[in-house]
């Protein structure tokens, strides 16, 4: 390919960094997508299958809150939880307005009164993923992507704030000595406790091209360049309204296209850099859903039930990497920094019975980042195996540390994995 050519895809690549939608995703958490670029594993010379299984499990997760500070992972969107802006909003003659003013006699809200803290832990016990790749003339390569995940919310402590105080005592009474058995009569069906779930992630179907260009030059040997672009299909776990911080295995249920492309440069043959670029759009969908009623309301406390068509905004992520590729015979390691942006969702509702402007309010649907350095090792046998042998495994290793984000969950993980070329 010429220089000129090279030129104009690298122009592409980097005219598609610049492009900004409003658009948006999924849960606020750092776990690897099955398709993800890190993971790939290199083409087997002759070998057109690649089967791989790799392994990621959580160490410990925090959370990151709407000041981009340190938090634990139930208070990434409000330090505290209202109980009682959990019961306004409602029509005047409803049980909740009615408990608000006959039984809690209209309490102020002072900051504290009526606030509950919660604090738990979020533990990602383990998200396996199965791929299958063949190659095909042209430097095109398909992927077929299959995740299953574990996750457990255990320790769940609702610590209340309320004053023992004489203006107080109504509500410390009647509303938050015993919280989880006062919220029943409201709300049965909500679950302010634990939970743990194993299923299916959203399956993926992608294709890649890639190639290498030799550069005449005294440092740079090669560029490489690659386009991808895939669509994920709802088969995970979806949001569970009716428990706390539940987090879905894909992206709830909705339909995704991503694209992505990235160039590497190769210096002296043994050290690569280079960019890499996906971003992701989700297909709207209709399910009922917990809604914001009022201004002052908290996530863990929406009473509010209605159907509601979701409007998922635009994901980004940006990757930039080093890596010291072979440097012992196989044997390469890299460091990875990897950027996610999320924008905002919006809801559409499907009465009029509540306001939508505060339904959207929700800190829940704004959007949220993610930082987060991937140190990873790997081995790629066929510099020890012939092209010959029936067994051609390669070989990877890696440790995830997020360290910023704004409404979001960092989980430090590791992981490894198989790649078996046939």
């Amino acid at each position: 390919m010429t220089q000129k050519k090279i030129k104009f895809i690298v122009l592409a690549l980097i005219m598609a960094l610049c492009v900004s939608n409003n658009l948006f995703g999924f849960f606020p958490i750092n776990f690897f997508r099955p398709w993800d670029i890190n993971l790939r594993p290199p083409e087997w010379c002759d070998a057109p299958l690649q089967l791989t299984t790799f392994y990621e499990g959580g160490l410990r997760s925090s959370g990151y809150n709407t000041c981009d500070s340190h938090v634990n992972v139930l208070q990434i969107w409000s330090q505290t939880q209202d109980a009682l802006a959990m019961l306004k909003g409602f029509p005047e003659d409803s049980k909740e307005s009615l408990f608000f003013q006959n039984v809690l006699m209209n309490p102020q809200d002072d900051g504290v009164r009526g606030h509950i803290q919660f604090t738990g832990n979020l533990d990602l016990l383990a998200n396996t993923v199965f791929a299958l790749r063949y190659h095909v003339p042209h430097n095109v390569t398909v992927g077929l992507f299959l995740p299953v995940l574990s996750m457990k919310l255990r320790n769940v402590v609702l610590n209340d704030q309320t004053q023992d105080m004489p203006a107080d005592f109504e509500v410390k009474t009647f509303l938050t000595n015993n919280f989880l058995q006062t919220i029943k009569q409201f709300d049965p069906d909500l679950n302010l406790q634990g939970w743990k779930k194993t299923g299916l992630g959203d399956a993926a179907i992608m294709g890649e091209w890639i190639q290498y260009f030799s550069q005449q030059k005294e440092y740079l040997k090669n560029v490489g360049l690659n386009v991808r672009a895939g669509l994920t299909i709802p088969t995970g776990v979806k949001t569970n309204i009716n428990d706390i911080f539940f987090v879905p295995f894909g992206f709830d249920g909705a339909w995704g296209i991503f694209f992505g492309g990235g160039i590497i440069l190769n210096w002296f043959n043994y050290i690569r850099a280079g960019i890499d670029f996906e971003f992701l759009t989700l297909f709207g969908d209709n399910r009922t859903r917990r809604i914001k009623t009022q201004a002052d309301q908290t996530e863990f406390l929406f009473l509010a039930k209605t159907p509601a068509h979701t409007e998922y905004g635009f994901t980004q992520r940006y990757n930039l990497f080093a890596q010291a590729y072979q440097i012992y015979r196989g044997f390469s390691a890299s460091v990875i920094y990897q950027f996610w942006k999320h924008g905002d969702d919006r809801l559409a509702l499907y009465n009029d019975c509540y306001s939508q402007q505060i339904a959207n309010s929700a800190e829940s649907l704004q959007e949220w980042t993610i930082h987060q350095f991937i140190f990873k090792a790997e081995y790629d046998c066929q510099c020890d195996m012939s092209d010959c042998s029936w067994f051609k495994p390669q070989l990877q290793f890696f440790y995830k540390v997020p360290f910023n984000g704004k409404r979001s969950v960092g989980v430090h993980t590791i992981g490894a994995g198989i790649t078996l070329n046939f």
